[in-house]
């Protein structure tokens, strides 16, 4: 089962990756998730390891502490067509160009707009 938001894209549930690949990248202090067959990229606050990992395909230092178990996304963006769950590639240059939207909606979620930042 997936979890809609309001614009209508669905993510994965943290307590079901464990039966779907996905791909996760670190950005700006935000952690990108996108798996397969999801129509939305999830947007967890720091570094987000919901699961185990399997595969690793570019092992690197984790950018900050990770938070591990389950967690719910504070933003899903809208998946574009050209990004795929096995493309982390693309998923990082999705994940930078949407950097403003992210610190903006995160400084929404804190209770701050941008004139107090």
């Amino acid at each position: 089962m997936k979890v809609p938001n309001a614009t209508g894209v669905s993510v994965t549930p943290a307590d079901q990756l464990c039966n779907r690949p996905c791909s996760r990248v670190f950005e700006g202090g935000y952690t990108f998730r996108l798996a397969k067959g999801d129509t939305g990229v999830a947007v967890f606050q720091g570094t987000c390891v919901e699961q185990r990992r399997v595969l690793v395909v570019r092992d690197i230092p984790f950018p900050s502490r990770p938070i591990e178990g389950p967690q719910s996304p504070f933003l899903v963006l809208p998946k574009p067509d050209a990004v795929s769950w096995d493309d982390n590639a693309a998923l990082r240059v999705f994940a930078k160009a949407c950097m403003n939207l992210v610190h903006d909606r995160h400084r929404l979620v804190r209770g701050h707009s941008r004139r107090d930042a």
